[in-house]
C-alpha cells in the first residue's frame, strides 16, 4: 500500500499535512538507506504512527524508540528524527523530551517555529530551539555534534557548554562507576594511554561503594593496569585491597595474576602469600608456579604437587610443563 493510502485512512487527515510528510519521508529515504520497522503501538506501522503524531500536534505521546538499524521518523511537521539503537520519546509535536538510551540519534528542527526538543541521557541534557544536531551514547558516554545552529549542552559531571559546527562535538563523560568501568574499557581498546584510563579507574573508585561488586572489579581492572605498565608495587596493594573484601569472583584471577607478578619482580618470599591458595583451588599450571616456591624448601611436598598437576587433563605453558617434567625426572 503507498504512503499516501496509509495516510488518507486516518480520521479526517489535512492534505497539505499529508504532501508534507510524504516529501519528508520521500528526501529522508533518499538521503540515507532506512528500513521501517514495526512500531510498539499497537495496530500502528512506524509511518502510521508518525502521521497520527502529526496529525495532532496537541497530543501528548509516548513512544518507544528501538531499531537496529538506521530508521527515519517523521514527529511532526517541525521535528525529524533518525535512529539507530533505543530510547523513549515523549511530547508533542512543538514539545519533544526523548530519553537516550543507547546508539545514535540524528535531530532535525526546523528553526524559527518555537519548537523545543531535549535529549536527556544519564550524562547530561541537550537542549535546541531550531538546528541539525546528533547526539551518540555509548561506552565512552553522550557525545553531540551539530550540523546546523546550535544547542546547550549540560553535564552531569558539572560541565556547561554550547555546541556549534565550530566548537564541537562534545562529550558528556559517563558519571557512575559501573559507567566509568565500561568508559575505561572501551578508552583501554581504543589505544589510550594507560594514563588517561588509569584516571577514569580512579574516579570509579574514588565514588564506588566499597561492598558493590563494581568496586571490585574497579579494583581488579586497576590491578592489571599496573601489572602491564607499572609500578608493580601498585599492583600488589590492588590485590591486596581486592583480597580484603572476601571472597570475590575473580580471587582466583587476582591470586593468578599476583603471584606470577610477583614471582618475576621479587621471588617466592613475595609469591608465596598469592600461589599458596592456588594449590588447592587454582589450575594445573598455577600448581606448577607454587611446586617451583616449594621445591626449596621441602621437595618431596613439591614434587607431589607438581606430579598431580601434570596429571591433571589441562593445558599448560610449555616452559612450566618442562620445569614439572625437569623436577619429576630427578626423582627417578
Amino acid at each position: 500500500m503507498s504512503v499516501d493510502r496509509q495516510l488518507r485512512q486516518l480520521p479526517e487527515p489535512d492534505e497539505r499535512r499529508i504532501s508534507h510528510l510524504r516529501d519528508r519521508f520521500d528526501q529522508s529515504r533518499a538521503q540515507r538507506s532506512t528500513r521501517l520497522l514495526p512500531w510498539a503501538l499497537v495496530g500502528a506501522t512506524l509511518m502510521a504512527t508518525a502521521a497520527v503524531l502529526s496529525l495532532m500536534p496537541e497530543a501528548a505521546c509516548d513512544v518507544p524508540l528501538r531499531t537496529d538499524g538506521v530508521t527515519a521518523l517523521a514527529w511532526s511537521d517541525t521535528v525529524a528524527l533518525s535512529l539507530q539503537g533505543h530510547g523513549r520519546a515523549q511530547g508533542t509535536s512543538h514539545d519533544l523530551v526523548i530519553d537516550w538510551e543507547m546508539g545514535t540519534l540524528d535531530v532535525n528542527v526546523v528553526p524559527k517555529t518555537g519548537t523545543s526538543v531535549v535529549v536527556q541521557t544519564q550524562e547530561g541534557t541537550v537542549r535546541v530551539l531550531g538546528t541539525v544536531f546528533q547526539v551518540t551514547r555509548d561506552a565512552l558516554g553522550a557525545t553531540t555534534s551539530v550540523s546546523r545552529g546550535k544547542v546547550q549542552v549540560d553535564c552531569e559531571d558539572g560541565w556547561s557548554v554550547v555546541v556549534t559546527v565550530e566548537r564541537g562535538p562534545h562529550t558528556c563523560l559517563r558519571t557512575g562507576p559501573g559507567g566509568l568501568l565500561r568508559r575505561a574499557d572501551a578508552l583501554e581498546e581504543r589505544g589510550e594511554s594507560s594514563e588517561v584510563v588509569l584516571q577514569t579507574l580512579n574516579r570509579g573508585l574514588s565514588i564506588a561503594d566499597s561492598d558493590a561488586a563494581v568496586y571490585g572489579e574497579l579494583l581488579v581492572r586497576r590491578m592489571q593496569l599496573h601489572a602491564a605498565h607499572g609500578p608493580a608495587v601498585a599492583a600488589f596493594v590492588d590485590a591486596d585491597r581486592y583480597l580484603a573484601l572476601g571472597q570475590q569472583a575473580r580471587t582466583s584471577d587476582v591470586l593468578r595474576l599476583a603471584g606470577r607478578l610477583a614471582l618475576s619482580s621479587d621471588g617466592c618470599d613475595r609469591a608465596e602469600r598469592y600461589l599458596a591458595p592456588l594449590s588447592v583451588q587454582g589450575t594445573a599450571e598455577d600448581q606448577l608456579m607454587w611446586a617451583s616456591c616449594l621445591a626449596a624448601r621441602d621437595l618431596p611436598a613439591a614434587k607431589a604437587l607438581a606430579q598431580r598437576a601434570l596429571e591433571r587433563d589441562e593445558a599448560i605453558d610449555a616452559n612450566w610443563k618442562t620445569w614439572g617434567d625437569n623436577l619429576m625426572g630427578g626423582s627417578r
